[in-house]
């Protein structure tokens, strides 16, 4: 009975030390990473205002809360692998420059419409993307010319706001909550 003791104490300490070794060999600076984070898309308010209609620094009950993709990472992110925006009217994707690349829509299962503006934020086209489920092979959805901001919506809704040739976006730094209710927190 001693020696069935001391041959399992023996194989637990080479079991823990093993473990010891192989754990101090991981990261420099480890940290929790939690994938509700990843990547950090901020938010925007915004609206589009219609042809003829001043463009000025909207008022907060006006505007619209949007994910803004405004980073390399949020940008190829985008939409990728979901299938709403949680509780957010749109997503601003906004190339920080005059743009001729393509939209390429990955894993999303969502029925989407996307629009394209220019870097004063006049509208520059739109198109309907229809859900797909592949991470590559989607087709791309070309920009009719230069643009700087794309938005994407549930489709039907740029209509409804008005995003047709001579209408404008505008952005604000704020993003205001639905009435009564708190802003919901990025989707990861």
């Amino acid at each position: 009975m001693r020696q069935l003791r001391i041959a399992i104490s023996v194989l637990l300490f080479l079991g823990m030390s093993t473990c010891v070794a192989k754990g101090a060999n991981g990261p420099l600076n480890p940290r929790l990473v939690q994938a509700a984070t990843l990547p950090p898309f901020e938010q925007v308010g915004f609206r589009i205002a219609p042809p003829g209609e001043a463009v000025n620094t909207p008022t907060p009950a006006s505007l619209l809360c949007a994910l803004l993709a405004d980073t390399a990472l949020t940008r190829e992110r985008n939409l990728n692998g979901r299938g709403d925006l949680a509780g957010y009217a749109a997503m601003v994707i906004d190339q920080g420059a005059a743009s001729s690349t393509p939209f390429t829509p990955r894993a999303i299962s969502l029925a989407t419409s996307v629009a394209f503006f220019d870097a004063k934020g006049a509208f520059v086209g739109a198109a309907d993307v229809e859900p797909c489920a592949a991470q590559g092979g989607c087709p791309p959805v070309a920009p009719p010319g230069p643009y700087r901001y794309l938005v994407i919506t549930p489709r039907g809704h740029l209509a409804a706001w008005g995003a047709v040739a001579g209408s404008h976006l505008v952005l604000a730094a704020t993003c205001p909550p639905p009435p009564g209710t708190n802003a919901p927190p990025p989707p990861g």
